[in-house]
């Protein structure tokens, strides 16, 4: 392995670490800016601002046979949300989005995004580098095997995210049925 190889292995590593660490400390920073490649808006009917409970988006999105997803709050208006880490299951992507929930009450809308994790950006750019470089001959073979997992990943994500953002729109629209009358 060449210096710049061992550099990049290096890169990997650290953007590795610091998406897992970021991510389970819950930054904001790190859910709310970032690269978009998922965005979707849902309509939803509330004209109040109800409380709406993470739990149950958690009891929703749990599974055991895949990556259930954890959700915390960052405001009133906004949930972060994740794959659980460490987790363990027989059906495993790699994890290429995070994800934020934001309600915007003057639009009766829900915005789900998926913002690009640290290391897959990292990881593609590694290989175009190496594939760059051409000091390894099975270089376009990794580059190109790379981009087909994390486009399965990414199409995986993308599906499960737009039912977190149609699930909580159903549920932020029934919680203004049943309790709307009462504000």
């Amino acid at each position: 392995m060449n210096p710049g190889q061992l550099a990049l292995l290096t890169i990997l590593l650290i953007a590795a670490i610091l998406d897992t660490v970021l991510a389970a400390k819950w930054s904001p920073a790190y859910f709310r800016h970032g690269v978009p490649l998922f965005v979707r808006r849902f309509a939803a009917t509330p004209q109040w601002n109800p409380a709406f409970p993470s739990s149950g988006l958690e009891a929703e999105f749990s599974s055991s046979c895949s990556y259930s997803l954890a959700f915390k709050d960052l405001s009133p208006t906004e949930y972060a949300f994740r794959e659980e880490l460490f987790q363990l299951h027989w059906l495993r992507y790699v994890l290429v989005i995070h994800g934020l929930i934001s309600w915007d009450y003057d639009h009766s809308q829900l915005t789900v995004t998926g913002y690009a994790r640290i290391f897959p950006l990292a990881f593609l750019l590694a290989n175009a580098l190496i594939l760059y470089e051409g000091s390894l001959p099975w270089s376009l073979a990794v580059f190109l095997g790379g981009v087909a997992i994390l486009a399965l990943s990414y199409a995986t994500q993308a599906f499960l995210y737009g039912e977190v953002g149609k699930y909580a729109a159903l549920k932020w629209s029934d919680l203004q049925s049943t309790y709307g009358a009462d504000a």
